[in-house]
């Protein structure tokens, strides 16, 4: 196929930017190297106070096809939502500043909507820690998915496939082209104070919607996910718990109002792993030892936890995640006093060795 063709759609690419000078070169020179050229490039500086906007402003100085907007910083989900308003073109694709893709990408992701024409297309991703990369096949068969499909197939695995965290669909919004009015029509339901499982807000209602999807299992279209294993060990998050109940309950609510009630399990399941996060995010916590567990027994206190706990087959998770679950649900002398602590000198040393390598 003719990839100057008009018959070819165009596709709005947004960045958002927040003191990422390390990585930012890379990420613009991925998309900007594309064999498929039909796109605008929308670069969201969100208030970076590093050299990001001058390296965007020169970037757009040379290509035409990029348009920066500097920004009072708001946040991951402000900057790609400003994307959206200023985009022009039909459909939509979001890299992450820190991330790079495939050269062949927008050309595979192009060709195939054109015979496909589907809502959304998905890429596989790779993770890429240092010079490690670790790639995951699909738990589905890639390959266009219809309605039916979507129904019989997809649901009953695409939030919890049965383990911890298992999704037949990615929940990230990068490594996926989409139909921009889909995207329009859900944003009422995301909240931009929410900073952990943004994408989860978006992603979730625009799958509701789906009447089409396309799986691609092709690695010139890989999408290159940075792991930052120093920020996941030893950065506290004090607002993780309030966030993560604010986020189910309007992940709960958009399934209700879709008419698709039935995914509340899955989404129970879900909560499980993520109130586990909420366990593993208090070990980072600065304050001493007894505030953690004032703070883990508040957690576990959690009604949407509890109810999920008893509806939910979570036995058979990764054994350490099986062991925090326990902890929580018994929260007697042992596992407060013993197991709590051994877990939080662990993660202490886990962090005083990252720092040292």
């Amino acid at each position: 196929m003719d990839l100057n063709s008009d018959l070819l759609p165009g596709l709005s690419v947004i960045v958002p930017v927040y003191n990422v000078e390390k990585y930012i070169k890379k990420s613009i020179n991925s998309i900007l190297n594309q064999t498929y050229s039909k796109f605008e490039l929308i670069i969201v500086d969100d208030g970076s106070t590093d050299s990001c906007p001058a390296i965007c402003d020169r970037y757009a100085l040379k290509d035409e096809r990029i348009k920066v907007i500097h920004k009072k910083n708001g946040g991951l989900m402000s900057a790609w939502i400003c994307g959206i308003e200023n985009a022009k073109s039909e459909y939509i694709v979001f890299v992450d500043s820190d991330d790079w893709i495939g050269l062949q990408m927008f050309e595979i992701m192009v060709t195939n909507q054109v015979k496909n024409n589907a809502d959304i297309i998905i890429c596989n991703t790779r993770k890429v820690e240092g010079k490690k990369e670790y790639r995951k096949d699909f738990l589905l068969n890639p390959g266009y998915y219809n309605y039916r499909r979507i129904v019989n197939e997809i649901y009953p695995i695409m939030i919890n496939a049965g383990n911890f965290q298992e999704r037949a669909i990615p929940i990230s919004r990068c490594g996926k082209l989409i139909r921009k009015s889909m995207i329009k029509n859900n944003l009422k339901y995301c909240d931009t104070s929410v900073s952990f499982g943004e994408d989860f807000n978006i992603i979730f209602p625009v799958l509701l919607d789906c009447k089409s999807i396309l799986i691609i299992d092709n690695k010139k279209a890989d999408y290159y996910y940075r792991m930052n294993p120093q920020s996941i060990l030893h950065t506290y998050n004090k607002d993780m718990y309030k966030q993560i109940v604010a986020l189910y309950r309007n992940l709960l609510l958009i399934a209700t109002t879709k008419n698709k009630s039935f995914f509340s399990k899955q989404l129970y399941a879900d909560y499980i792993a993520a109130i586990v996060q909420c366990y593993k995010n208090e070990l980072m916590n600065p304050k001493p030892f007894k505030n953690i567990l004032e703070n883990i027994s508040f957690i576990r206190k959690d009604k949407m936890f509890i109810k999920a706990l008893n509806s939910v087959k979570w036995k058979h998770y990764r054994k350490l995640n099986v062991i925090i679950i326990m902890s929580m649900k018994k929260w007697n002398f042992f596992s407060k006093n013993i197991i709590t602590r051994i877990l939080w000198i662990l993660k202490r040393y886990k962090v005083k060795k990252l720092k040292m390598a």
